[in-house]
């Protein structure tokens, strides 16, 4: 079976699909979808966004690094709940991650290389969210 961008992306999606430690997810989007179509809180999305490659030698194949981002929002009129409820889901994200390093093998490895955070206020209402970024190792 070959690996593509896809296939890592779907396994991924699929996996924070499945987790029960994030069954409080109201919706996981393959992508970032349009403001309209925003679900209620929290909900979230798998993007790839690319990644290097290193021509294969006399002795190497191909190396493939595939960078996604992992995204979950949470909007809440507590500020304070919206920052709890995105750190627990952060947590389980990566503990989600760390559970299964090669993607059921789809990968040599993959890790969490950076997590940013984003807040806004809308109305009565704090919308927090965290942008993971997860690093993909395979060869081609």
């Amino acid at each position: 079976m070959t690996v593509t961008p896809s296939t890592i992306t779907d396994y991924l999606l699929a996996t924070l699909r499945a987790d029960s430690n994030l069954s409080d997810i109201k919706k996981w989007f393959l992508g970032e979808p349009a403001p309209s179509q925003y679900p209620s809180s929290p909900w979230g999305w798998v993007e790839w966004t690319g990644g290097r490659q290193t021509p294969s030698t006399v002795s190497n194949k191909m190396s493939v690094e595939d960078t996604l981002f992992v995204v979950v929002v949470s909007k809440h009129p507590s500020h304070e709940q919206a920052e709890t409820n995105v750190m627990g889901y952060v947590e389980a994200i990566e503990s989600s991650i760390v559970s299964d390093r090669t993607l059921d093998g789809n990968v040599a490895y993959c890790y969490v290389s950076n997590r940013e955070k984003q807040k806004q206020f809308m109305n009565d209402y704090s919308i927090v969210a965290c942008r993971l970024t997860v690093t993909t190792k395979r060869k081609k």
